[in-house]
C-alpha cells in the first residue's frame, strides 16, 4: 500500500503582501494580503489586489480588512479564507491532494498565535503545516550560510515588524524585533499630516508618500509630490505638496529604534559568533530594503558592512522553498550579478 504525497507550498504569509512557491512550478503567487467582505451575506468578494482597490471606497455593507496585523492573525476565519484562496491560486489542483505547506511566521509570535497559523492553515486545505521563523527563511532566500557554524546576520525590514537575527548552525541564536517597519511608517506619515496641516490622507497615499519620497538621508534627494486628502476644517478636498525633507522629518525618529535592535542583537550575541558579523556584515531583506539611503545610514550607525539582498522582498518565500526546491536557489545564486548589491 502507498499514499499520493501532495504537492509542496513556501508561503510568505507577510502583514501587507503575500508570496507563494510551488513545488514544479516556482513563484506562483504574489498578492496584498487584503480581504474584502459583503457584511451581509457574509461572503468574501474580493482578495489581493482587487480588494486591496477598494480600500477607502467601499459602501456600507462592504469590509475590507488585513487578515493579518504585525504578521499575527488578526481574524481567524478572514485568514483561513484567504489562505485557502493563495494555495487554489497557486495551484488549482492541490485541493484533490492536501499539500504540505511551509509557512514563514515573526519569532515574536506566542504559541497561540504560531497554533492559530498551523490551524488556519489546516482548515484552508493543508494537510501538514510546518512554521518557519521569518529570519531564518529570509537569511536562506538571501544566500547566507544559516546551516555553517559561522555566524550570518540578517535584518528583515518588512510591513508589520522590522526583525534582526544572528544565525549559525540552522538556528537563530540572537534576535530582537520592533513594530517599527513598514505599516508603522504609514501611519506616521497619516499622523503628520492630520496634526500639521490638517490633512486626512488614507493608508494608499501615505504609502505611495513613503515609497516615492521617504530616505534615510538628508539633503541627498530633493523630490516632491502632490498629496490628496480631505481638509479636516471644511471637509472638502484638498491638494498640498510635500517633499523629501519633510518625509525625512516623519522617518527618521523612529529609525533610531531600528538601530537600537540591531545592537541589543548583537550585544547578545556570543563572541565567537561576533568576529563572523564583523567580517561578513548584515545582509538587508524585506520591502522597506528599498528605503533609499537605508544601507548607508546602517552603515554608518552600527560600523558593520551592510549589503542588500537580490530580490528583498522574495527572499522569505525562497527561503520557505529552500527544504523542497534547493536548486531555484542555487540557480538564482549562479545568475551574472545574483550577489551584488541593489539600492
Amino acid at each position: 500500500m502507498f499514499t499520493i504525497k501532495g504537492k509542496e507550498l513556501g508561503i510568505d504569509l507577510g502583514t501587507a503582501n503575500s508570496r507563494v512557491f510551488t513545488q514544479g512550478k516556482g513563484l506562483t503567487v504574489e498578492e496584498a494580503t487584503v480581504v474584502a467582505m459583503d457584511t451581509k451575506t457574509q461572503e468574501i468578494i474580493a482578495f489581493g489586489k482587487k480588494a486591496d482597490d477598494m480600500l477607502g471606497r467601499t459602501p456600507d455593507g462592504i469590509f475590507v480588512a488585513h487578515p493579518l496585523v504585525e504578521g499575527v492573525i488578526s481574524d481567524f476565519d478572514l485568514a483561513e479564507a484567504y489562505l485557502r484562496y493563495l494555495m487554489e491560486k497557486a495551484d488549482p489542483g492541490l485541493h484533490l491532494i492536501r499539500p504540505r505547506v511551509t509557512v514563514s511566521v515573526p519569532t515574536l509570535v506566542t504559541d497561540v498565535e504560531r497554533r492559530a497559523i498551523e490551524d488556519a492553515c489546516i482548515q484552508a486545505g493543508a494537510g501538514e503545516a510546518v512554521l518557519v521563523d521569518e529570519p531564518l527563511a529570509a537569511a536562506t532566500g538571501a544566500f547566507l550560510p544559516v546551516n555553517g557554524p559561522r555566524g550570518s546576520m540578517v535584518l528583515s525590514m518588512g510591513a508589520g515588524s522590522t526583525e534582526c537575527a544572528v544565525l549559525s548552525l540552522g538556528g537563530i541564536v540572537s534576535s530582537r524585533s520592533t513594530v517599527v517597519a513598514g505599516r508603522f511608517f504609514d501611519t506616521e506619515i497619516m499622523r503628520h499630516f492630520r496634526d500639521a496641516k490638517e490633512l486626512l490622507i488614507g493608508d494608499q497615499m501615505a504609502e505611495q508618500i513613503k515609497i516615492q519620497l521617504g530616505a534615510c538621508l538628508p539633503g541627498v534627494y530633493a523630490e516632491t509630490m502632490e498629496v490628496h486628502g480631505r481638509d479636516l476644517r471644511t471637509g472638502m478636498p484638498r491638494i498640498t505638496e510635500t517633499d523629501t525633507a519633510e518625509v525625512y522629518d516623519i522617518i527618521m525618529p523612529h529609525m533610531g529604534e531600528i538601530v537600537d535592535v540591531v545592537i541589543s542583537t548583537l550585544e547578545t550575541t556570543p563572541p565567537e559568533l561576533s568576529r563572523d558579523i564583523l567580517d561578513r556584515g548584515m545582509i538587508l531583506t524585506g520591502g522597506m530594503a528599498g528605503l533609499r539611503g537605508v544601507r548607508d545610514f546602517l552603515e554608518e550607525a552600527i560600523r558593520i558592512p551592510v549589503r542588500i539582498a537580490e530580490e528583498p522582498m522574495r527572499c522569505v518565500v525562497y527561503g520557505c522553498a529552500a527544504d523542497f526546491a534547493p536548486n531555484v536557489l542555487e540557480r538564482r545564486q549562479n545568475e551574472p550579478n545574483s550577489n551584488e548589491t541593489k539600492a
